[in-house]
């Protein structure tokens, strides 16, 4: 049996391998053994993508990152935090949440 490597973090998987006797003396007719193939994917990273944008601009589209797929939604909370710009002078304030789990989203946000 071939065993797939993927780059997906995914929980242990399991399948299992079934024989039926169909022929000789045994004392059962039937056996199942069970396989596990144990995940060797790290978990995700994400990055958001740092951008620079004219003050006329009006948006930006910031981009968030998985490093790696992952087979389960990842949920993340997004919020702006104040530096030298601050909100609502400079830029309209955002929160949201994001749940995907897809290698590349896009936020646009309001200036």
């Amino acid at each position: 049996m071939t065993i797939n490597d993927d780059n997906i973090d995914e929980p242990n998987e399991t399948f299992s391998l079934n024989a039926t006797v169909t022929s000789g003396t045994t004392d059962n007719t039937n056996a199942t053994g069970m396989i596990t193939i144990i995940d060797n994917d790290d978990p995700p990273t994400v990055s958001i993508s740092d951008e620079t944008v004219d003050e006329d601009a009006g948006t930006v589209t910031v981009t968030v990152s998985l490093s790696n797929p992952s087979s389960s939604d990842i949920v993340l909370d997004l919020s702006t935090a104040d530096g030298t710009a601050t909100a609502p002078a400079d830029y309209d304030a955002y929160t949201g949440t994001l749940t995907d789990n897809r290698l590349e989203v896009q936020v646009l946000l309001l200036l």
